[in-house]
């Protein structure tokens, strides 16, 4: 019974994994969209990374 829950596990990372990559394919398909994620994601690490 193990083996089986395991392998359901296993497949659900592997479906996990391929909508994520989904997602991530769709919004770089985006023209704007990752550029603005980065300068947010620049604005973040600023923000974690400063003594204000």
């Amino acid at each position: 019974m193990k083996m089986h829950i395991q392998s359901y596990y296993g497949s659900g990372a592997l479906v996990a994994l391929w909508l994520a990559s989904a997602l991530v394919g769709a919004i770089d398909s985006i023209p704007l969209f990752p550029k603005l994620l980065e300068v947010v994601g620049l604005g973040y690490t600023f923000w974690f990374t400063s003594d204000i």
